[in-house]
């Protein structure tokens, strides 16, 4: 990809971030996080796109995954401590836009586990 492009995709990634955090900031509880599910699904749907062109597979293969958990949630589907994984994934997908090398396998593997709870 050409470096314009992938200046391009960045800056659309970490707004997406940011837009889930400021979404983020208003949740108090898993309910108040359940109701915005369709908010955060928006960006994850972004991030899921924009991620593997720029060569940002890793964070690319999580945000699908947690695309598909909000989703879910969006469609009335529920699962307990929703309010933390939002604010895990934020967080780390905020840690590897700034350090490309971050492991998310462990996070994939917790939101994979909770995506087959809500199928």
């Amino acid at each position: 990809m050409s470096e314009e492009f992938v200046k391009l995709a960045t800056d659309e990634i970490n707004q997406a971030i940011a837009e889930m955090e400021t979404t983020f900031s208003s949740c108090t509880d898993d309910e108040a996080t359940l109701s915005k599910s369709n908010l955060f699904q928006k960006e994850s749907h972004k991030i899921k796109g924009l991620a593997p062109m720029m060569g940002q597979e890793e964070l690319g293969a999580f945000a699908a995954i947690l695309d598909s958990v909000l989703k879910r949630l969006s469609d009335g589907k529920t699962t307990p401590d929703a309010k933390n994984l939002i604010e895990t994934s934020i967080s780390s997908m905020k840690q590897c836009m700034d350090e490309p090398a971050t492991d998310l396998s462990e996070l994939k593997t917790k939101t994979s586990q909770i995506l087959e709870s809500l199928n």
